[in-house]
């Protein structure tokens, strides 16, 4: 077997402490990266006339009956607006509103996908308390302004995942434990309730 000189060693150690580095900066650029898109979303948001709480509520003006599961500022091709994400039975909705009118700009509904992940999301999102739209009117009740909010699982619970920019344009992340509300209990249906009424003796 070949062994390595002393001087091929350092090398190789240097090397590979140098790629460890250049890995780590690059974990530190693009997190900077990420706040400085945030920054420029809370900026450009803070011209908007429509808050992301009443963009959720355009939404569910749009798809009755839908709950949501991601609403998000988004700026790029397009245009800037908000884009959200919804529930409704098996079918999923996107939804594009206007930052300024609160006007659906464009909608998709497709059925939820039959993959362990779409059906976990969509598990967090049925009846979630608070409700997406009420954390979020919650932060905004605080003066922030709400970048992106989402419902995800955490460790098999609901959690609240939210961005949220101050007056100055800083960006925090919080997550807010969730509940589900307890299912209602069937009634019995009519012809059912019929039947188990008990009958006049004959005569």
């Amino acid at each position: 077997m070949r062994t390595l000189s002393k001087t091929a060693k350092i090398a190789l150690v240097a090397g590979v402490a140098a790629a460890g580095l250049g890995t780590a900066g690059a974990v530190v650029m693009d997190r900077r990266e990420d706040r400085a898109k945030e920054a420029r979303h809370a900026e450009a948001m803070a011209a908007a006339r429509l808050s992301l709480a009443q963009a959720i509520r355009a939404a569910q003006a749009a798809a009755p009956g839908a709950e949501v599961a991601e609403a998000k500022f988004k700026a790029g091709k397009g245009g800037p607006r908000y884009e959200l994400e919804l529930v409704r039975g098996q079918e999923e909705v996107k939804l594009s509103i206007d930052l300024a009118t609160g006007t659906v700009l464009s909608q998709r509904v497709k059925p939820l996908g039959a993959g362990e992940e779409d059906e976990e999301d969509a598990a967090a999102v049925r009846g979630v308390r608070p409700s997406l739209l009420e954390a979020v009117a919650a932060a905004e009740a605080k003066g922030g302004r709400v970048l992106a909010a989402e419902v995800e699982m955490e460790a098999g619970r609901p959690v609240i995942a939210l961005k949220v920019a101050d007056k100055a344009g800083q960006v925090t992340e919080t997550r807010q434990p969730a509940t589900r509300a307890a299912a209602r209990p069937a009634t019995p249906a009519p012809a059912a309730a019929a039947a188990e009424a008990p009958t006049a003796p004959a005569r």
